[in-house]
């Protein structure tokens, strides 16, 4: 047999030292790569907890916006759930210490005549904005504060808005959590790692939610026909996280009273009624009442009827808008008969025509706006819905 032979591969010294110092590269890149990634994103983040500890509060000044202070237990709520606490909150500058979470309207971060903050921030972005909302993150602090984020809006609402992005960002908080019951996983250390972030405002100016089929929540969480104060509650601060600002009222449930309008108020929210509910009327059950007290009779809810019914029904919508006025409104007007149902189909000597019911519907809208005209200082928000008319 011949003898057995192989070649074995020739190396220079030069090429294998070469190609070491390339490995040597490679695993250090891949092995320190994250460290210093993580390092990267400490020095930018702002750290709210850390190894399950507050190293973070908020600053909420006595005169801040109730709805504000709303959106702030919300916020802390949040936090407590994950981590179970909740943020110090101070009312003074000069208690702040470490890192500080700052929501506020942005004319009144201005008004703090701090010019090093003012001047670090981007606020103009804000100027002459509806519900728009800056989240910036400034080392322009004082002696003991270490880093500010600033959740500024150029509204209240835009605060609002900013405080729940945060939350959901930073807490996996979900906006429906109510009606899911999603809860966030526990977490020892939270921070946010923008330095800056912009929404400006929304596509659409008013955005809310109208409870069609409210016979759903009567009754859900107690032993009455009504919707509970409680699940309005929630409701409401469901509406914000949805980033709404709006809500309308049932239209066959009891009428709210001035207790839940004020609760809607508080929060920001602008408060509304159905197609049937004429400025803020409520005339499936108060129509017969108010007659009975201010005329001593009864009288059909029908506008056209006779100059008595025009003014009887006048009378009613002006006290309507007298009660009303404390509270941020969005203004129904039109003219509907008692159960949402057009004048043709309950009174026979309804105007039939076209030219006869937009008359008659142009004459009832024109009163309604003269009452808001009269009664508000600012122009009002209405809004106009048709159903089958």
């Amino acid at each position: 047999m011949g003898a057995l032979g192989f070649t074995l591969p020739v190396f220079r010294i030069s090429t294998l030292i070469y190609g070491m110092r390339n490995l040597i590269k490679t695993l250090i890149f891949f092995f320190f790569l994250p460290a210093l990634l993580s390092c990267d994103q400490q020095e930018h983040s702002f750290q709210i907890v850390s190894l399950s500890k507050p190293v973070a509060s908020i600053y909420l000044p006595e005169n801040a916006s109730t709805a504000i202070k709303y959106a702030v237990e919300d916020f802390n709520e949040d936090c407590m759930e994950v981590c179970g606490f909740k943020l110090p909150v101070i009312s003074k500058l000069q208690d702040g210490k470490g890192n500080m979470i700052m929501p506020m309207v942005a004319e009144d971060i201005v008004a703090l005549g701090l010019t090093a903050l003012e001047n670090d921030l981007d606020l103009e972005t804000l100027e002459g904005q509806w519900e728009s909302t800056l989240i910036q993150q400034t080392d322009a602090a004082t002696d003991q504060i270490d880093k500010i984020l600033v959740v500024a809006g150029s509204d209240v609402m835009g605060v609002i808005y900013g405080l729940y992005e945060i939350s959901e960002k930073v807490f996996g908080t979900d906006p429906q959590k109510y009606w899911t019951d999603a809860s966030p996983p526990q977490k020892e250390n939270i921070a946010w790692t923008d330095l800056i972030s912009f929404q400006g405002p929304p596509t659409f100016k008013f955005r809310g939610f109208f409870i069609n089929d409210e016979n759903f929540l009567m009754s859900w969480r107690g032993n009455d026909d009504d919707i509970e104060k409680e699940v309005l509650s929630e409701i409401f601060e469901y509406i914000l996280r949805m980033r709404g600002n709006f809500f309308v009222e049932s239209e066959y449930a009891l009428p709210f009273g001035d207790d839940i309008k004020k609760l809607a108020t508080e929060r920001g929210l602008y408060y509304s009624a159905s197609h049937i509910q004429v400025l803020m009327t409520y005339p499936r059950y108060e129509w017969a009442p108010f007659c009975n007290e201010n005329f001593n009779k009864d009288l059909d809810y029908l506008f056209y009827k006779s100059p008595e019914h025009a003014y009887s029904i006048s009378a009613y919508w002006e006290e309507a808008v007298k009660k009303q006025m404390p509270f941020k409104t969005i203004w129904p007007i039109g003219l509907r008969y008692l159960d949402d149902r057009d004048y043709v189909d309950v009174d026979p000597d309804a105007p039939t025509s076209p030219e006869e019911r937009a008359g008659l519907t142009s004459g009832a809208v024109t009163r309604q706006i003269e009452l808001l005209e009269e009664y508000l200082e600012d122009d009002p928000i209405t809004t106009y819905s048709m159903r089958g008319d």
